[in-house]
C-alpha cells in the first residue's frame, strides 16, 4: 500500500480526473471507478503533471476502518 498524500486538483483537460499525490512523491490521475476501485489510472509526469504514462493501473482505496470515512491509501498494481 501507498500512504495517500493530498490531492492535487484534476486533469488539465478533464475535470472529472482527479490528481492525487501519493509516498514518493507519485502523482496519479484516478479514472475508471467501478464503486470499488479505479481501474483506468496512469502516473502523471512533466511540468505540471500533465503528461499521462503509458502504463495503466488499477488503484484501490485503502480506508481506516471499515465505515470508510478516512483514507489512509491506495493499493497500486500494473494493469
Amino acid at each position: 500500500m501507498k500512504l495517500f498524500v493530498k490531492d492535487i486538483g484534476t486533469w488539465w483537460n478533464d475535470e472529472d480526473i482527479s490528481l492525487i499525490e501519493l509516498e514518493g512523491n507519485e502523482v496519479y490521475a484516478l479514472d475508471g471507478w467501478n464503486t470499488v476501485c479505479y481501474t483506468e489510472c496512469w502516473k502523471c509526469t512533466g511540468e505540471y503533471n500533465t503528461e499521462a504514462g503509458a502504463e495503466l493501473y488499477t488503484l484501490t482505496p485503502v480506508y481506516e476502518d471499515e465505515d470508510c470515512n478516512v483514507l489512509v491509501g491506495y493499493e497500486v498494481e500494473k494493469n
